[in-house]
């Protein structure tokens, strides 16, 4: 199964609920709706962080999860990671009221284009033409929610005590703007159950860019676990 999370893609983009937690327990209705109890999980990005939220809180309904493009949401014990704030400067246009909305509509092929050079012309046509209206508002409003009220909790040390448990392997491009690859693996050496793999030659869109060696070592992982 591949969802549409609330705003993304075909499905409704609502006025609220774009904080993380929220879309979480979206995910965990969904599994509920369907009937399934306990799933194999994989996320990008953001989706990446609602699996975390999932297997964090919610073990017992995520059997082993890949996250792709994202670190966990834990506070960085290497002064260095804090210096690497900067690297999410680009959110804050976005989180603007009003502005975010058209920031996204019409950067978001030229965005797209300059992080990686794996998508053709119409999957961005494919993707742009959803960014509008109130997905484009959607997207605002999730930014905005992250910086304003997830961002500094999470910073401050929120769900530390809260092992990760879960089997999890995190993927990141070697050439990931927004994640460099000393993070994920700092991130790593904090718990048995999370290995890394980071993949050469990619950026953020891994699994776009390397389809071949991120489906082989997912293959391995599901295997071993």
């Amino acid at each position: 199964m591949c969802p549409d999370l609330r705003g993304f893609g075909w499905t409704d983009a609502p006025a609220s609920g774009y904080d993380l937690d929220t879309m979480a327990r979206d995910v965990l209705a969904l599994l509920d709706a369907l009937g399934h109890a306990r799933v194999s999980f994989a996320g990008h990005d953001w989706g990446g962080w609602i699996g975390f939220l999932l297997c964090l809180c919610h073990p017992d309904r995520i059997s082993r999860f890949v996250a792709l493009g994202v670190v966990p949401p834990r506070r960085p014990r290497d002064l260095r990671n804090l210096l690497e704030l900067w690297r999410i400067a680009y959110q804050v246009p976005i989180a603007l009221p009003q502005v975010g909305r058209r920031v996204v509509a019409r950067s978001v092929r030229t965005a797209l284009r300059a992080a990686s050079e794996s998508f053709s012309d119409e999957e961005l046509d494919a993707f742009a033409a959803r960014i509008e209206g109130d997905r484009a508002r959607a997207t605002e409003l999730l930014y905005r929610t992250f910086l304003l009220r997830e961002l500094v909790p999470v910073a401050a040390g929120r769900r530390e005590d809260t092992p990760l448990r879960v089997p999890t392997l995190l993927i990141v491009g070697e050439r990931d703007f927004a994640i460099p690859a000393r993070i994920a693996r700092e991130q790593a050496a904090r718990s048995e159950a999370l290995e890394v793999e980071v993949v050469p030659g990619a950026g953020h869109f891994v699994v776009d860019e390397r389809p071949d060696l991120v489906a082989d070592r997912i293959l391995r992982f599901a295997l071993a676990h």
